[in-house]
């Protein structure tokens, strides 16, 4: 915990103590869709990254993609911190094979329970998400997770109708949850292959760039990832011009090499109405020197950045 000031209009209030709690997502480029392509190489900087968002950035969710169960287990392995559970979402229902997994604190976090979710239109079966449904160990709050991997862009023009109806079906979710819990706590993170303006993101899930509207209206999730979009930093004689402006680079683009599809969004119940709010200053793409070495290297399959959301209370002392 940290400590921070907070001030009134007449008189300093008392010192308060600040909780927060850690959310990420990562795509390792390891195993898509459960298919174990990556080497021993690729394998230990995966884990050594890992490793890095748990120990040190002391991430209390982590959410993986393209990711096996022994992928899970390694990761696990090399961390410091012991108190860690995992989520296996790497799960097959029918054809259709899960890649995405939670490494989670377990000091921090509980899991209630947690499911995949298959749905059908016409003769397809679509992965729609991983649901983990937590309850914070401090205050008991339910928080519900869900993790989702969408289809490439890669394929073909159908996974563009893939992607939409995908989010669609997540959005019925999300709906059913807010109908039998008004105002839950909800965050649904993922490598979405759409920008926060494709219409997957912004009209068929609601989740907006507008917190005004995501907090007093119903049925919309906030997407602090618009702020994501384009260059890290401005253009400066004395910048080095190597920078991220978004989180997933595809080396043999034409029109951008870089795509926001990374996003981690927010209900309601962040933005000021339940205790816990969004740190919108500390959610973020992480663009250290290494991870941006990593991507953009013509030898190695990773190609997304690590990303984070940080939710926070305040904790009067007794």
């Amino acid at each position: 915990m940290a400590i921070a000031i907070t001030e009134e209009s007449e008189s300093p209030r008392e010192l308060e103590l600040v909780e927060r709690m850690v959310f990420g997502w990562w795509n390792t480029s390891l195993s898509p869709v459960g298919k174990d392509r990556a080497d021993d190489n690729h394998k230990q900087i995966a884990s050594k990254i890992v490793k890095s968002l748990i120990d040190d950035l002391k991430i209390d969710c982590l959410a993986l993609g393209e990711v096996t169960n022994a992928d899970l287990s390694s990761m696990m392995d090399v961390c410091d911190i012991k108190t860690l559970g995992v989520f296996e979402g790497t799960l097959k229902k029918g054809r259709l094979q899960f890649d995405t997994g939670v490494i989670y604190n377990t000091a921090r976090l509980a899991i209630a329970d947690s499911f995949s979710t298959v749905s059908t239109h016409g003769e397809r079966n679509y992965k729609i998400a991983n649901r983990i449904d937590f309850v914070s160990l401090s205050d008991r709050l339910p928080v519900h997770v869900f993790v989702s991997h969408w289809p490439s862009r890669a394929t073909n023009e159908e996974t563009l109708l893939s992607r939409k109806t995908i989010a669609s079906r997540l959005k019925d979710q999300l709906n059913a949850l807010n109908e039998r819990s008004p105002g839950a706590a909800v965050i649904v993170m993922g490598d979405f292959n759409d920008e926060p303006f494709d219409e997957s993101i912004s009209w068929h899930l609601l989740a907006t760039r507008d917190r005004q509207l995501a907090r007093t209206k119903g049925g919309y999730l906030y997407n602090p990832f618009w702020r994501q979009l384009g260059e890290s930093e401005p253009h400066a004689p004395s910048f080095p011009g190597r920078g991220a402006a978004g989180s997933c680079f595809y080396k043999g683009a034409t029109d951008t090499r870089w795509r926001t599809y990374d996003q981690i969004l927010i209900s309601s119940a962040f933005l000021g109405n339940s205790d816990w709010h969004l740190n919108e200053a500390e959610t973020t793409i992480l663009r250290t020197e290494l991870l941006m070495e990593l991507v953009q290297s013509d030898k190695l399959y990773f190609d997304h950045l690590p990303i984070l959301s940080v939710i926070e209370r305040f904790v009067t002392p007794n």
